[in-house]
Parts: C-alpha cells; structure tokens; sequence
C-alpha cells in the first residue's frame, strides 16, 4: 500500500520535471523565454505547495483515491519528462512542438484528475488542491492560445 507522503512527493517531483522541460524550452526558444520563465515558476510553485502538504499529512486523517491515479503511473510521467528534457536540451524538437507537447503535458493532467486522489475535507487542503487544478486548467488555456498562434504558422 502506497503511504500518501510517497504520492504527495511523486506527484511533486512530477511538477519538477515539468518545471525542467519548461524551463529548458526558455533556454533553446529565447522568443519565448519570458512565457517559459514564467510557467515554469508556477511549476516550481506547484512543487512547493505539494511539499508543504507532504509536510503536515502525517497529522490528518487523509485518504488516497488511488481510481484517480496510479503510482505507476506518476513514475511513468516522471520518466517521460526526463526523456523530453533531454530531447530539448539536445534540441530534438522545434519550438511548434515544444508547444504541442506542452499542450499535451497540461491537458494529461487535467483530464487525469489527478489531484482528485486526495479525499479530504479539510477546508485548508480543498482550497490547496483546487488551486492547483485551477492553475492547471489555466496553463492549459495558455498553451491552446499559443498553439493557436505558434502552431499554425
């Protein structure tokens, strides 16, 4: 059985990897390096706030709902994300794709729910949690106005 402080640090090294990718694509695209620099600081956020949660699970009565996401399934993503670093870092893909991918990264999430996992109804962690998914929602947005631009042309 899977404790919720290893899914809670899984889940956070997951937005640190995304972070890396993000953060790599400002260093390869400087047209974009701004929006990357700025993602890429939520992401590190993100990261945070999931540690922060990490940190005082111990004290409350919370439940994984492990329907949402698999541990296996966060290793997988982990793995992926170090695959596409490395893809960027050597330049393996343009800046429509890095875009693309990116689309796919924030879309992954949000139709996984994965920050459903948590059955909690702890005001403090509710409120955590649906930001989170809110900023998801929002870097999904983003990155369908982006594409719509950067894609096409």
């Amino acid at each position: 059985m899977y404790r919720t402080r290893e899914v809670v640090e899984r889940l956070a090294v997951n937005e640190e990897k995304v972070m890396e990718l993000y953060s790599v694509f400002g260093d390869v695209f400087p047209e974009h390096r701004q929006f990357w620099k700025d993602i890429s600081g939520e992401e590190k956020r993100h990261a945070g706030m999931l540690r922060e949660f990490g940190n005082i699970v111990d004290d409350r009565d919370i439940k994984l709902d492990l329907d949402y996401i698999k541990p296996e399934s966060l290793e997988k993503s982990i793995s992926f994300l170090s695959g596409e670093i490395d893809r960027a870092k050597n330049k393996g893909m343009d800046c429509k794709q890095a875009f693309e991918l990116a689309r796919t990264i924030e879309k992954g999430i949000v139709e996984s729910d994965c920050f459903k996992i948590f059955n909690t109804n702890v005001k403090d962690l509710v409120t955590l949690f649906g930001a989170l998914q809110a900023d998801t929602r929002r870097h999904c947005q983003m990155m369908d106005e982006k594409c719509e631009i950067i894609c096409k042309e």
